[in-house]
C-alpha cells in the first residue's frame, strides 16, 4: 500500500478586529470558520483518492505591525503590515471520504481531538477606497498541537490562507 498526501483547498471564514496599541503596533483579534485537510492518493491492493475534512473555529490573537511608507507624494493611500501570533481552534467536525472500487465516507470526529493550537504568520495591505478599505493578505498557519488522539499516531495541521476582506 502506497499514499501520497498532498493539500486541500478550503474555505475561510470571519471576522476581525484591528485594536490600536501603540502606532504603528496593533492588536487584530479575529473569529474564523476554518476549512482543513488533506488530499491522498493510494495505490497497492486498490487504488483511488481520498480526501481528509475538517471545520474548526479558530480565535486567532495577532500582533500587527504597520509599515511605515511616505503616501505624501502618491496619491493611493496604501498600507502594507505583517501580522504574527497564537491561533486556538476548537473542532467543529472531522471525517474523510474514500474513492476507489467503492465510495467509503467515515467520520473521524471520535479519533480527532478536540482543540487544535498553532502559530500564524502573514502579511498584507490595506487599499482605501471610497466605502473602506479593501485588505488582501497571506499567511501561513503552523499546528503546534497532535489533533490525533489515537496510539502511535500524529499529526499537525499546517496551511496557506491567502485572503481578501473589507473594513467598512
Amino acid at each position: 500500500f502506497e499514499a501520497e498526501i498532498g493539500p486541500r483547498t478550503g474555505l475561510a471564514l470571519g471576522g476581525f478586529a484591528i485594536v490600536p496599541l501603540s502606532p504603528p503596533f496593533f492588536v487584530q483579534p479575529e473569529i474564523l470558520y476554518v476549512q482543513k485537510g488533506s488530499h491522498i492518493e493510494f495505490t497497492g491492493l486498490a487504488s483511488g483518492t481520498g480526501t481528509n475534512r475538517a471545520g474548526y473555529l479558530e480565535v486567532p490573537a495577532l500582533l500587527r505591525f504597520e509599515i511605515p511608507i511616505d503616501q505624501s507624494t502618491r496619491g493611493v493611500q496604501v498600507q502594507p503590515y505583517v501580522v504574527g501570533g497564537p491561533t486556538a481552534g476548537l473542532k467543529l467536525h472531522a471525517g474523510s471520504e474514500a474513492n476507489g472500487e467503492a465510495t467509503v465516507e467515515q467520520d473521524f470526529s471520535e479519533v480527532t481531538r478536540a482543540f487544535d493550537f498553532g502559530l500564524t504568520a502573514g502579511a498584507g495591505v490595506d487599499y482605501d477606497v471610497a466605502a473602506g478599505t479593501a485588505v488582501a493578505e497571506v499567511r501561513v498557519a503552523l499546528g503546534v498541537a497532535d489533533v490525533i488522539s489515537l496510539p502511535d499516531e500524529a499529526a499537525r495541521t499546517r496551511g496557506i490562507m491567502v485572503t481578501l476582506g473589507f473594513i467598512f
